[in-house]
C-alpha cells in the first residue's frame, strides 16, 4: 500500500495521535454518588402468617384472592379454577 496513513513510521501518524500522551488519557473510577442504588423490595417483603381461607400457615407459595386476602397455593389454585373460595 502506497498510503502514508498506514505506515510505521512515527511521521506518517497523524499530529493527533503523536501530542496525545498515554498518562493525560486514563480511565476514571465512576464516582459513587453517580451510581444510585434501589431499594430493594425483597429485603422487605413479608410473607402473610396464615391462610384467609384454610388458616394454614405453611405453603410453597402465597396467592390473594380478588379483595387482597393472602390464600395458600391450594385454596389461591383453587380460586382462580373455580370462581370460589376452597369448601
Amino acid at each position: 500500500m502506497d498510503d502514508p496513513t498506514f505506515g510505521n513510521h512515527p511521521s506518517s501518524l497523524p499530529s493527533v495521535l503523536l501530542s496525545a500522551s498515554p498518562s493525560s488519557h486514563t480511565l476514571e473510577e465512576p464516582s459513587s454518588k453517580l451510581i444510585k442504588k434501589r431499594p430493594s423490595s425483597k429485603s422487605t417483603y413479608v410473607p402473610p402468617s396464615h391462610c384467609h381461607n384454610c388458616g394454614t400457615s405453611h405453603t410453597p407459595l402465597w396467592r390473594r384472592d380478588s379483595t387482597g386476602n393472602p390464600l395458600c397455593n391450594a385454596c389461591g389454585l383453587f380460586y382462580k379454577l373455580h370462581g370460589v373460595v376452597r369448601p
